[in-house]
């Protein structure tokens, strides 16, 4: 007999073995590559970042350096109070030495009785002119004298009067000095 002789049967394919390392090999390489283009992108984009910064670093710096020259050229915090303070009191006697239109016409109306019809009151700088009917001859005058005890007017003057011989009413016009406030 002879020697049998031994056969081995594999029913699997073989691969070869270049075909896997070369698979693993690109697969490893585009891994690679796609983490270089990343890591590449990111530090561009990283570096662009970084300049706009800086730039914007460099604009706020300038601009602190404008306000602190704007700022050493302000008045200090207590000369600022003090003309606040004059302003304001200029502004106080401002306001106490301004004429009033309403108060004048308030002490009008207050010395007119009330059967004196007033149809006109003109106010030019410190003189009042006031035009009107009156019933008769005393109740102008009693017009007349209660505007000439009123602080805010002086020197009253009948400037002209006629009866009307139809309405029997008097037509006058007065002038006075106008003081607001007794001035």
């Amino acid at each position: 007999m002879q020697n049998p002789v031994q056969i081995n049967i594999n029913l699997l394919e073989k691969e070869p073995i270049n075909r896997g390392r070369w698979y693993y090999w690109s697969l490893s390489f585009a891994l690679m590559a796609i983490l270089g283009g990343l890591t590449a992108y990111y530090d561009v984009s990283r570096d662009r970042e970084l300049s706009h910064l800086q730039d914007v670093n460099t604009d706020l710096k300038a601009q602190i350096i404008k306000y602190d020259q704007k700022i050493a050229q302000t008045i200090p915090l207590e000369e600022m109070k003090e003309l606040i303070n004059d302003k304001a009191k200029k502004m106080d006697l401002i306001n106490k030495s301004q004429r009033s239109y309403v108060e004048a016409w308030g002490s009008i109306d207050r010395a007119v009785p009330a059967q004196v019809f007033v149809v006109g009151v003109e106010i030019i700088s410190n003189k009042v002119h006031i035009t009107g009917f009156s019933p008769d001859y005393e109740q102008l005058a009693v017009f007349s004298q209660n505007l000439e005890h009123s602080p805010n007017f002086k020197n009253v003057a009948a400037l002209s009067s006629k009866m009307d011989e139809k309405s029997s009413e008097i037509s006058f016009s007065m002038e006075m000095n106008w003081g607001a406030g007794g001035n």
